[in-house]
């Protein structure tokens, strides 16, 4: 998705994070004296935090904890993965030093092992927090070495695995996405949002990685589709029109069906599962 002002950053994840925080029970009910829930008995939400810094991604873990992730688009967010606390304190996570990456400072901290471009976090249902950092910052060239899936383990709060990828996977022009988990935890899906969008899928038990559907119609952008703001095309600082490939994507319950759409796109598309993780 493009940059947006500060105050709207603050609105979309009022709005965003609260849907997901109700799906996860996490959001506080209001009631009123008594007992009963207002607003003709049905639940209301309300608002858990806020922030000062760009939110792409948000997560409740099975155990109510809460993380958020800041790209690295306009700004050098002091945080980019972050876990909220009972207060609304955010901690970097896993720990300050993978947080300490800086445009000022890129070529004095490696990109493998310290959070570049961080795009989505997502925890799963085996105690993982997965990270992916598409190692663009301002959407624009991938730093070398950047790109990577990052698993961990949040009953130790380690990293517990580092998926590097290299040119082959996620070239220039790439921008990884979002990500999910199939439900025995083996298999990740992964979007690629860039100028030729693709789905990655990485096998967790070989560690192997394969980029699919790349530039298939079904992952790329439609050029007929305008994206508008209040009325008005969207489009980038130099005037060109925002192009956004394969970008929400979603996992039935059982795992056997994957769906995915381009932002700027009008269609909706699914594949079995099993058919990406043959290598067939």
């Amino acid at each position: 998705m493009a940059p947006v002002s500060k105050p709207l950053c603050r609105i979309l994840f009022f709005t965003l994070s609260l849907a997901a925080f109700a799906q996860a029970g996490v959001a506080q009910e209001s009631t009123n004296k008594s007992g009963n829930h207002a607003r003709g008995g049905g639940p209301q939400l309300q608002l858990i935090a806020t922030f000062e810094h760009q939110v792409t991604g948000v997560t409740v873990t099975p155990d109510s904890r809460t993380f958020v992730n800041f790209p690295r688009w306009t700004e050098d967010a002091p945080i980019s993965v972050g876990e909220l606390g009972a207060s609304g304190d955010l901690r970097p996570y896993p720990d300050p030093e993978w947080n300490s990456w800086r445009n000022a400072r890129r070529d004095e901290v490696t990109p493998q092992d310290h959070w570049v471009c961080v795009q989505s976090v997502v925890a799963d249902k085996h105690g993982n927090l997965w990270v992916i950092d598409p190692g663009a910052p301002a959407q624009s060239l991938v730093v070398p070495g950047a790109p990577k899936l990052v698993r961990i383990d949040l009953a130790s709060n380690r990293v517990a695995h580092v998926y590097a990828f290299d040119e082959t996977i996620a070239p220039q022009g790439s921008y990884l996405n979002d990500v999910r988990i199939s439900p025995d935890g083996r298999f990740v899906y992964i979007t690629d949002s860039g100028v030729r969008g693709a789905i990655l899928v990485v096998d967790t038990a070989s560690g192997s990685t394969r980029r699919l559907l790349d530039g298939d119609p079904s992952t790329q952008a439609d050029k007929a589709v305008t994206v508008k703001v209040d009325g008005k095309p969207l489009q980038q600082t130099d005037g060109w029109r925002v192009s956004f490939s394969a970008d929400g994507i979603a996992l039935t319950p059982d795992g056997r069906y994957l769906y995915w759409q381009a932002v700027k796109g009008k269609t909706l598309y699914r594949i079995a599962t099993d058919a990406l993780q043959k290598r067939s």
